[in-house]
């Protein structure tokens, strides 16, 4: 039993710092889900179901997240169903028969607890591109792998937990005796950091004999005073227990979690049980902690951090727009015709965008017809002098009404940008044409990199 403890050398080699929040951070799969019907079966799952993202270098303690499903296209959207998974298996319903009975073009829903509005649910009201909170008006379970119920509908659920891992998506159709539709643009999560709080502690251990080797339970706890006082307690408390240690040396991470409220110092309440299972001897004298300092200047400011820039004064040029996410919408029912075999802009496209430098992921959706058969067409997103890759499609037979949807990812630079459609014909000798019946429609996400 170790009945001395002498701490010959014991040194904290990192602070309590509590580091700046991390910038938001995104990650994407932009594979496109396929959403099926079914008259035998009472949920039908997407194809692929369950795709996942893995993400690598993130923040270890989220302070808020979104989740942006891109580019859905459904003739009822009521029917979808869509379940975040985490790494830790938290299981968060985003959406479950919200959205009304309406149809869906093109649109992306961005989820994000502390957004202002929630999916409308009314019947007949139509949903739009936008931020909402997880929306449910009932819940029909997952088919396997899904996890089982219950599920939460709060994404604050996931805040103070580690980013890192396999997240996965499970969209179903809940309805599906109706039509059913894709989802072009795959998903994206993007994550803001919390203040990181974990410290290394590294020491040399040594009873009356000499430096420890072996195990140990090492008991860290923070503490008001750096003497015993009466009625004093702990602010926090972490143990370690410890193996492998040679001539005393030990080096562990300690996190104490949120708890420091206060900006005057604090000390280190080291106890030891060597070998692991005998009693605590606490290590002399305790180990003052300094409080590092805190951010005085906001590095970022978005929906998702619930900060505006309005009214505020003295913001630096270089944080004045945020790097997050946000979204440009375009909507054109311009009559036009186009014949063209080299790139021209698409009539009612063109529309000024300010960027973030980053990625913009561009989906996009146009409804024409030809007057002849037997021609092909391709689409391509423009911003700027970046082009995204040709979108190709053909009608046989004429007169028909079409919808041609395509997704992509530019890297674009910081500033204001010219965004547009561009379409060529690749085969035939006729127009494309859009009226007033037809639509465009264009939703930009800027994500930072």
């Amino acid at each position: 039993m170790l009945k001395s403890l002498r701490a010959a050398v014991v040194t904290v080699a990192a602070v309590l710092a509590s580091a700046l929040p991390s910038l938001a951070q995104t990650y994407s799969n932009i594979t496109q889900l396929n959403i099926g019907t079914s008259t035998t079966v009472s949920v039908v799952p997407s194809s692929p179901y369950g795709t996942t993202i893995s993400v690598t270098n993130a923040p270890t303690r989220i302070k808020t997240l979104s989740v942006a499903i891109q580019n859905i296209n459904h003739s009822y959207a009521s029917d979808l169903q869509a379940l975040l998974v985490s790494p830790g298996g938290q299981k968060i319903l985003l959406v479950s028969q919200a959205a009304s009975n309406t149809n869906l073009v093109a649109q992306t829903w961005i989820f994000n607890q502390e957004a202002t509005q929630t999916l409308p649910t009314t019947f007949g009201v139509p949903s739009v591109s936008g931020t909402y909170r997880p929306t449910v008006t009932n819940t029909a379970a997952f088919p396997a792998p899904a996890p089982s119920t219950p599920y939460s509908t709060n994404l604050a659920d996931l805040y103070g937990t580690n980013a890192n891992g396999t997240w996965t998506l499970y969209v179903c159709d809940a309805f599906p005796g109706f039509s059913g539709g894709t989802i072009l643009g795959g998903w994206t999560i993007t994550f803001v950091g919390d203040i990181e709080t974990a410290f290394t502690y590294q020491g040399i251990l040594r009873n009356a004999s000499g430096p420890i080797s072996g195990s140990a339970n090492v008991r860290f706890s923070l503490m008001n005073y750096g003497v015993p006082t009466p009625g004093e307690s702990a602010l926090g408390t972490v143990t370690k227990s410890l193996t492998g240690i040679v001539d005393g040396r030990i080096t562990t991470s300690v996190d104490f979690g949120n708890v420091i409220t206060q900006k005057s110092g604090l000390w280190l309440k080291i106890e030891v049980a060597a070998p692991s299972g005998g009693s605590y001897v606490e290590v002399t004298p305790r180990q003052q902690i300094t409080i590092s300092p805190q951010a005085g200047r906001a590095l970022v400011a978005n929906s998702a951090e619930s900060v505006p820039w309005s009214g505020v004064t003295g913001v630096p040029t270089a944080v004045s727009v945020a790097p997050g996410t946000f979204q440009v919408s375009v909507t054109s029912q311009t009559v036009a015709s186009v014949s063209s075999v080299t790139p021209v802009t698409f009539p009612g496209s063109s529309v000024s965008v300010n960027m973030n430098a980053g990625r913009a992921l561009v989906n996009w959706s146009v409804t024409g017809f030809t007057s002849s058969p037997n021609s092909s067409w391709q689409i391509r997103p423009r911003i700027g002098s970046v082009v995204g890759p040709w979108t190709t499609f053909f009608f046989n037979p004429s007169g028909q009404h079409m919808t041609i949807s395509g997704t992509a990812v530019l890297v674009v630079p910081a500033g204001t940008q010219n965004f547009s459609l561009e379409i060529q014909r690749t085969s035939g000798n006729v127009s494309f044409n859009v009226d007033t019946q037809d639509s465009l429609t264009a939703t930009i996400l800027n994500l930072p990199n």
